[in-house]
């Protein structure tokens, strides 16, 4: 429906020409009485009888028009609703995959977290070997870069997959 700058002319043209024609209903009921009186003779009476006819015709044309631009602004409408419901269930089936993606990097923290629990209760007499496996198991926790980039959330969309450089993040890097 857009036609840029002249189509937005010819809309207003269009509209003008529908009021116009709205207005020429009423002429043309009363051109019939007036040509009765005014006895203009055959040719003229005829001519305009005739124009009347065209304007009317051309008024139902426009009438006709305007309900099917209206229908298809309405399935405009409709189609957009639906495009905007689309956009809803896209942006939560990424939320749902991230989170997704959550949940597998916190079951493998878990996995870490069990496996460091079990040394530690295998060893756990000698406190100094404790705080070694304790200060050894922070490097093991760490988590990767696909966790971390699982872990957060990716609006766009576009960052699914992405890697950081090596490093990144990281104190001292």
């Amino acid at each position: 429906m857009d036609g840029g700058a002249a189509g937005s002319r010819a809309l207003v043209a269009l509209f003008a020409l529908d009021d116009a024609l709205e207005e020429s209903r009423g002429l043309a009921e009363a051109m019939a009485g007036l040509l009765a009186v005014a006895a203009p003779g055959q040719g003229p009476g005829s001519r305009t009888e005739e124009l009347m006819r065209e304007l009317t015709d051309l008024s139902e044309r426009v009438d006709g028009e305007r309900a099917a631009l209206e229908k298809l602004a309405a399935t405009e409408e409709a189609l957009r609703d639906r495009l905007a419901a689309h956009e809803g269930l896209r942006r939560q089936v990424d939320e749902l995959r991230r989170l997704e993606r959550l949940v597998l990097a916190l079951d493998a923290l878990q996995e870490q977290q069990e496996v460091i629990a079990r040394r530690l209760a295998e060893r756990g007499r000698d406190s100094g070997v404790d705080e070694a496996l304790w200060t050894s198991s922070d490097a093991l926790v760490r988590l990767s870069d696909d966790q971390l980039a699982a872990l957060a959330p990716d609006p766009a969309g576009a960052g699914a997959g992405r890697r950081r450089p090596a490093g990144a993040g990281r104190p001292g890097a």
